[in-house]
C-alpha cells in the first residue's frame, strides 16, 4: 500500500534527495583538506544589535588567490562548523575570502563593508515580511583576522554561492539586459520608500535572489566611496522602470518625463561599482561584460569634470512572477543638440506648472528628498548623462527641474524664474521658454522666502515695477530691499552693498507717492543704519550723504509733527 502524500512524508522524501546529492557530489575544493589548518578571529555584526560578536575558527585557506578585481583579490576557504562536533574536512563548508589590494585601504574598510552587507541583509528580511512572490536574501558576512601571520591581516568571509552568477543593476544606474528579472529591481525601489526616502540598496548582485556585494546609498553618504547619496538614488530612478512587482507592492512610481518613458534607458552604461569623487559626471559608454565572480569588485573611480555640476531562479516557484512583465530596452534616439534649441519654446510640463502656482503657499520650507532627486536628474540631463552621444535632453531637464521647484528645491526655482522671464540662465543656457510674468513672480517669491539674496533683489525689482502683479507694490520691494541687506552676499556674486539697499528702502518709505504707507520714521531708521554699514565698509562718502539725508527727513518729521498739532 503506498504511504499517502503528508507534508511529512514530502519532507522526508527532499531530505533523502539531499543526502543522496551530498554524498555523491564532488568538492570542487576538495585539494584545501590538505593545506595546513590555523586558529582565525571571527568578527560578526549583528546589525539588529548593532555590535560586533567575536570567537575563533578553525580554518584551511589557500595562500595564493584564485579570483581578482580592481580592488580585491579572492581566496578559496574551508571552515569547520561550531555546529558538528568532530566534524571531518572533507565535509567543511567552501568560502570564499576577500582582501583588498594595495597598502592604502587601512583596516576600517573591512569592517565598514561587513556592516552595510549586515545592514542590507536587514532590509532583505524586511522585504520578505511583504510575502513577495519571490523572497531574497543577501549572504551573511563577517570577517577574519589571523593574528599568527605577520601585520595580522583582516579578510571578508562568506559561503561560496554556487551558480549563475549575474549583477542586476549597479550603484551608477545600470541595469542589466541579460535576463528580464522583477524581483532585483522592485527590492531596490522598495528599500527606497519604505526607509522614508533615507536609503537605497543597490548593487543587487549573485545567483538567483541570493544576493552579495550590495551598495547603499544614503542622504548623508554614510557608507563610504561607493554610497553616491541622492545622486546615486537619481542615478537609480533614471533607469528605473516600475514592474509588476512594484505595483504589487505598491511602490509609488518615480515622476519621469515623457520623453524619459518613450525612450527607455540604453543598458550600456558601466556595471562597475562607481564612487565619488569632487563631481560625479557621465561614464564612458560600453557594452558589460559577462558577469564573473569578481565583477563586483571592478571600480571605475569618477574623474573631475569642468564645473559641470558644481557642489554637486535560486528558489523556484510554480508561477515565476518574473514573467509577468518584459522590460523593453531600446536605445535612447540622439537628444536634440544645443544649436536646435537655441531660440525655440521648449514644452513644458503645465501640470507642475499649475500645481506651483495653485499651492505655492504649501511648497515645502526644505526640500524634500524626491525634489533633491529631480534636481539631480535635472543637471545630469543638461550634461547629457543618459545619452549615448553626450547631448543635453532640455525637455527631461526642465520636467526635474519643475517638481524639483515644487519639492522646495531653491536653485530649481531661481532657474525656472530666470527662463520664464526671458533670461538666458547659467545651469541651461540652451532652454527657451514662453515668457510667464506672473509664474516669474512666483517662482522668485518662493526662492526669496527661502532667503536667496538674489531672488529678494530680483522679487523687489519686479515688485516696484509691478511686473508679474497686478499694480506695483514699492512697500513690499522695500521690505525685500531690507531683508537682502540683512543677508550677506555670495563670494563671488556682483550686487549691490547693504547700505544702498537700506537707502533705496528709505527713499521709497519717505516717498509721497506711498500714501498711508508713508513712514518717515522708517526711512530715519534705515538711513542711520545705512550710514553706520556704509562707514564699516569703509564708504565714507555714502555715509555722509545718508546722514545728511537723516537731517532733511528729520527736520520733515518735525515739520509734519507740528502741522498735526496746529
Amino acid at each position: 500500500m503506498a504511504m499517502p502524500h503528508t507534508p511529512r512524508s514530502r519532507w522526508q522524501k527532499s531530505l533523502e534527495i539531499i543526502k543522496n546529492n551530498e554524498s555523491t557530489r564532488t568538492d570542487p575544493w576538495s585539494e584545501i583538506v590538505d593545506l595546513p589548518e590555523e586558529t582565525a578571529e571571527r568578527l560578526r555584526y549583528n546589525a539588529a544589535m548593532k555590535k560586533w560578536v567575536t570567537d575563533q575558527v578553525q580554518v584551511k585557506m589557500e595562500q595564493k588567490p584564485f579570483a581578482h578585481g580592481a580592488q580585491r583579490e579572492c581566496f578559496r576557504l574551508k571552515k569547520l562548523s561550531h555546529f558538528v562536533q568532530n566534524q571531518e574536512w572533507t565535509k567543511a563548508s567552501n568560502y570564499v575570502t576577500k582582501r583588498y589590494l594595495g597598502p592604502e585601504v587601512g583596516d576600517q574598510a573591512y569592517f565598514d563593508d561587513c556592516k552595510l552587507q549586515m545592514d542590507a541583509k536587514l532590509w532583505a528580511e524586511e522585504y520578505n515580511l511583504e510575502n513577495p512572490p519571490k523572497k531574497v536574501d543577501i549572504i551573511q558576512t563577517c570577517l577574519l583576522r589571523f593574528h599568527h601571520r605577520p601585520g595580522a591581516p583582516y579578510f571578508a568571509l562568506e559561503h561560496l554561492i554556487e551558480g549563475t552568477y549575474l549583477k542586476y543593476n549597479s550603484n551608477s544606474g545600470y541595469v542589466t539586459n541579460e535576463v528580464q528579472r522583477c524581483t532585483p529591481q522592485a527590492f531596490s525601489h522598495y528599500t527606497f520608500i519604505k526607509s522614508g526616502h533615507k536609503l537605497i540598496v543597490v548593487d543587487v548582485q549573485g545567483v538567483g535572489d541570493l544576493y552579495t556585494d550590495p551598495q547603499i546609498h544614503t542622504l548623508a553618504n554614510t557608507y563610504g566611496n561607493s554610497d553616491l547619496g541622492v545622486r546615486g538614488m537619481a542615478l537609480f530612478f533614471s533607469s528605473h522602470r516600475c514592474n509588476a512587482l512594484c505595483t504589487l507592492l505598491g511602490l509609488t512610481p518615480f515622476a519621469l518625463s515623457p520623453d524619459e518613458h518613450e525612450h527607455s534607458p540604453s543598458p550600456v552604461h558601466m556595471s562597475e561599482t562607481v564612487i565619488r569623487s569632487n563631481a560625479l559626471i557621465a561614464t564612458p559608454h560600453r557594452q558589460p561584460s559577462a558577469p564573473i565572480m569578481e565583477e563586483e569588485d571592478e571600480v571605475l573611480e569618477v574623474e573631475q569634470a569642468d564645473d559641470l555640476i558644481a557642489d554637486m531562479g535560486r528558489h523556484m516557484s510554480i508561477v515565476d512572477p518574473e514573467q509577468l512583465v518584459g522590460r523593453t530596452r531600446r536605445r535612447s534616439a540622439n537628444s536634440a543638440s544645443s544649436a536646435d534649441l537655441m531660440g525655440e519654446v521648449t514644452p513644458l510640463p503645465s501640470n507642475a506648472k499649475a500645481r506651483i502656482l495653485m499651492n505655492h503657499a504649501h511648497i515645502p520650507t526644505a526640500p524634500t528628498v524626491i525634489a533633491e532627486i529631480h534636481m539631480a536628474l535635472a543637471e545630469y540631463h543638461r550634461i547629457g548623462r543618459f545619452s549615448s552621444d553626450a547631448q543635453p535632453n532640455i525637455p527631461a531637464a526642465l520636467f526635474h527641474l519643475h517638481h524639483a521647484a515644487e519639492g522646495g528645491v531653491v536653485p530649481a526655482m531661481t532657474s525656472l524664474a530666470n527662463l520664464y522671464s526671458g533670461i538666458q540662465d547659467d545651469m541651461l543656457p540652451e532652454a527657451r521658454c514662453a515668457e510667464d510674468p506672473v509664474f516669474a513672480t512666483c517662482l522668485y517669491r518662493l526662492a526669496a522666502e527661502r532667503q536667496d539674496r538674489s531672488c529678494m533683489l530680483a522679487l523687489a525689482s519686479r515688485l516696484l515695477a509691478g511686473v508679474g502683479v497686478v499694480q506695483p507694490l514699492p512697500a513690499e520691494a522695500a521690505e525685500w530691499w531690507v531683508k537682502a541687506a540683512s543677508i550677506a552676499p555670495a563670494p563671488d556674486a556682483r550686487v549691490e552693498a547693504a547700505h544702498v539697499l537700506l537707502s533705496k528702502a528709505a527713499e521709497v518709505f519717505s516717498s509721497d507717492s506711498l500714501g498711508p504707507l508713508k513712514d518717515l520714521q522708517r526711512a530715519i531708521d534705515l538711513l542711520n543704519e545705512a550710514a553706520e554699514k556704509a562707514t564699516h565698509a569703509g564708504a565714507g562718502r555714502a555715509s555722509t550723504k545718508y546722514y545728511a539725508r537723516v537731517e532733511e527727513l528729520s527736520a520733515l518729521l518735525e515739520e509734519e509733527g507740528d502741522n498735526a498739532e496746529n
